[in-house]
């Protein structure tokens, strides 16, 4: 099998086993979504509708959707530098080995780096997987869509921010479809504002303890990479992975969107306005995340929507 071939696969297995492993808690109840923080602003027309299919069969295929392009685009730059300089150094390793006239002074390979950084980067992955996911499954076939924006009301949906009682399925399919329904957006008073909390936020996703997992700009939702670096390297990878030995679960699709065209067809950003993801793991207790998020925001004036 192809490594293309393998990741995707790899990156459906591991989706499905996630939500196997939190379904339980879903269907039980144990993650209710009725925390507010203090200063939280709910603005119920902006809330996606959730389509709801309990009898789908089997998980859409979702191609090669850019998951290492916007785990790698929501890093603080001097981290995304950082790990960006890692993979050349051992892009240029690999193809010193390949060519009997170079000779490898490095000695490291890609998948080395992606192993090193795994702690911290498989989150983000996870966090991107979802967030770019067609459709979220259960294993009995409850299936849930997160619809475009603005799009009409449905008739048996439910809306992916509580704004009212939910019963269990309604729970359930906030808890599938968790990047629309526990995500964040931060309303920002002034670009000052909006740098000193974006690069807080970014610096966040890779702390061990931070719930953060992703932050998303207007730049980052329309397929726009924060540097040119970012796409030379995913290109410069993607001529290399044919050499590179890898696993399922290492991140190494290197596909880029497509510029201009949003990677979301339901998230929706203002100017001034960052979309921030939760981790996974971050799910429970509750409050844990939008408390880390209203407590970054202290002081700065910035207005915190809950989702």
């Amino acid at each position: 099998m192809a490594l293309e071939e393998r990741e995707a696969a790899g990156s459906r297995r591991n989706m499905v086993r996630l939500l196997l492993a939190f379904g339980a808690l879903g269907a039980a109840g144990a993650l209710g979504f009725a925390f507010r923080a203090p200063r939280s602003k709910v603005s119920p027309s902006r809330s996606p509708w959730l389509r709801i299919d309990e009898g789908a069969k089997g998980l859409d295929d979702p191609g090669e959707p850019p998951v290492l392009w916007l785990a790698l685009g929501t890093l603080s730059p001097s981290r995304r530098s950082a790990i960006l300089d890692e993979i050349e150094a051992a892009m240029a390793s690999v193809e010193a080995r390949s060519n009997p006239l170079l000779v490898d002074l490095v000695e490291d390979d890609v998948v080395d780096v992606f192993r090193r950084s795994q702690g911290w980067l498989l989150p983000l992955c996870t966090a991107a997987s979802a967030l770019l996911a067609p459709s979220y499954e259960g294993p009995d076939g409850f299936r849930v869509e997160v619809l475009a924006a603005n799009a009409p009301a449905e008739p048996a949906g439910v809306r992916a921010w509580r704004s009212e009682p939910e019963d269990a399925r309604a729970r359930r399919a906030r808890f599938l479809a968790w990047p629309a329904s526990r995500s964040v957006i931060v309303r920002t008073p002034s670009k000052e504002a909006a740098r000193r909390v974006e690069d807080d936020l970014r610096n966040a996703c890779t702390e061990r303890d931070s719930a953060v997992a992703l932050v998303l700009d207007r730049r980052l939702l329309d397929g726009g990479s924060p540097e040119s670096r970012l796409d030379s390297v995913l290109a410069r990878l993607e001529k290399a992975r044919k050499r590179i030995e890898t696993e399922d679960t290492l991140p190494l699709v290197p596909k880029a969107p497509v510029p201009g065209i949003p990677i979301s067809s339901w998230v929706m950003l203002d100017d001034g306005e960052l979309f921030v993801v939760p981790k996974l793991g971050a799910l429970s207790p509750v409050p844990r995340f939008q408390s880390e998020i209203q407590k970054r925001l202290e002081g700065t004036a910035c207005d915190l929507i809950a989702l």
